[in-house]
This record gives C-alpha cells, sequence and structure tokens, in this order.
C-alpha cells in the first residue's frame, strides 16, 4: 500500500480505465509480484461499481479457476472498454 495505488469505482470514458490499468502495471514494477497476485492487487483496489462488477464476474468463473493478470485485464477490458473504443481513440489522436 505504500505504492499507493489508486482505486477503480467506474469509468465515465474508456480512458479512464485503460490509464488505471497502466498506473496499476506502473506499481507492479515496484513490486515483486506473481501473475496471480497481480490480478490479486488490482481486485483489491475495485470498489463501488467496479467492485461488484468483479464480484459478480469471480462467480461467473468455472469453480477453481486461477485469475492471473492477462484473465483480469481481458475481463476488466472487455467490460469497461467498448470493443474499437482505443483505435477510435488512437485515430482521434492521430
Amino acid at each position: 500500500m505504500d505504492t499507493k495505488p489508486p482505486s477503480f469505482r467506474e469509468a465515465e470514458e474508456p480512458l479512464q480505465a485503460e490509464e488505471w490499468l497502466n498506473t496499476v502495471e506502473q506499481k507492479f514494477h515496484l513490486l515483486r509480484l506473481t501473475e496471480g497476485l497481480k490480478a490479486e492487487y488490482a481486485a483489491h483496489q475495485l470498489q463501488g461499481l467496479g467492485g461488484i462488477w468483479w464480484n459478480q464476474h469471480r462467480e461467473a468463473l468455472p469453480v477453481n479457476t486461477m485469475v492471473d493478470w492477462n484473465l483480469f485485464c481481458e475481463a476488466f477490458k472487455g467490460n469497461f472498454i467498448p470493443l474499437g473504443v482505443m483505435e477510435i481513440k488512437h485515430t482521434e489522436f492521430m
């Protein structure tokens, strides 16, 4: 917690969700975490609607599913960042 990880409740814009993921990944560089611990660390920072979503998502997974960082990111992006939005934003930026 000394790294002051950001919490996530919800995103008004998909870029806010992407920014949160990037910030959490930056914190991983300060810590020595396994892929599974990365997912736990990030999930711990989900609050409000984000936390409710994660609890429901976990309950929908098969029993004993090991959630690693890639699985967490895939689920998170699938829920908070609609397909194609990042490509559109990239095009707008260019």
